[in-house]
């Protein structure tokens, strides 16, 4: 009985060590989660060539100090392509649901556009308003003059459980970004496709909360070339509110010499988010990026000021 009580004994007191070890854990995490995150900043690189024949270097930055980046509010300032429904006739109605019983089905609706290389150097294209892409949980139909049509293909064996993000690339490759529900969590995938074939490529296996910060494109048509700007990783300094950062940006060319798309370079918070790229050819005809990132810190972080850009040069 002794020997019984002895054991007991001895395994309630290993429970109890293992409840405060958690405990204290749990408030060292609370506590000192700002120091922890600028412990994970300071382990970032600044920068990383990802392909050969790839150089980057800091160049002076002369320009005035950037607004403060609020990400992308979710619900407030979202993406106006997933703001449209689909109804029970199969038209489209842009707007939202806002109680459950609400009519319409919630789609993602990304144009077609006119010229898919008509807008230099920006992440944004307007598209042809009377024809769309229409992404539907994994599949994707036509629309033309907001009437849904043939569906064009099913991307489920892509794993894409529903899109959140999607943008045109070049007159061959969109990309989108999906929701990924698994026993483990909500992954958001990033894929490019290539249009009209709908076949799929796998970008990078998750990404940086699409509700906070969607990837960005620019076009820069004058020289064949197309930046996709991605963002990985997390860096917290608190809990709730603007408090997070991505942890990396990593710029991925699409270009006659990577028609397919290639990763060329990646940027650690440790250098900051990168927030531009501007395109630039040398006299000796080689490509530049003018990348510009922003080290400013989550407006939620106590003291945070806003900081300085940082200026890069990434030839290639």
């Amino acid at each position: 009985m002794k020997t019984l009580l002895l054991g007991l004994g001895a395994f309630f007191g290993v429970i109890l060590v293992i409840v405060l070890l958690f405990g204290a854990w749990m408030i060292y995490s609370f506590v000192f989660i700002g120091h922890q995150a600028e412990r994970q900043v300071s382990k970032t690189e600044p920068y990383k060539a990802l392909t050969e024949g790839v150089s980057i270097r800091d160049i002076p930055y002369a320009g005035p100090t950037l607004e403060r980046d609020y990400g992308r509010p979710f619900g407030i300032d979202g993406d106006p392509n997933g703001e449209w429904l689909l109804l029970d006739d199969n038209t489209l109605k842009a707007g939202e649901r806002v109680m459950s019983d609400d009519p319409g089905k919630p789609v993602y609706r990304l144009a077609l556009p006119p010229s898919l290389l008509s807008s230099p150097g920006t992440d944004d294209l307007a598209g042809a308003d009377d024809q769309a892409l229409v992404f539907s949980g994994s599949k994707v139909f036509s629309a033309e003059n907001n009437n849904v049509g043939a569906e064009l293909a099913d991307l489920s064996q892509f794993a894409l459980g529903g899109i959140g993000y999607g943008q045109w690339l070049n007159d061959q490759y969109l990309v989108v970004g999906g929701y990924l529900h698994t026993d483990k969590g909500t992954r958001t995938p990033l894929w490019q496709i290539r249009y009209p074939d709908f076949s799929a490529t796998l970008i990078v296996d998750d990404t940086f909360y699409l509700h906070v910060t969607v990837p960005a494109v620019y076009r820069f048509p004058e020289q064949s070339l197309s930046v996709l700007v991605y963002f990985t990783g997390s860096i917290a300094w608190g809990f709730g509110g603007d408090v997070n950062k991505p942890e990396y940006s990593v710029i991925r060319v699409y270009n006659e010499r990577w028609p397919n798309g290639q990763d060329i370079a990646r940027f650690g918070f440790s250098a900051g988010i990168v927030r531009s790229v501007v395109a630039e050819t040398t006299a000796d005809g080689q490509s530049t990026l003018v990348v510009l990132t922003d080290p400013t810190r989550p407006s939620g972080v106590e003291g945070s000021e806003v900081l300085p850009p940082k200026q890069w040069w990434v030839s290639f």
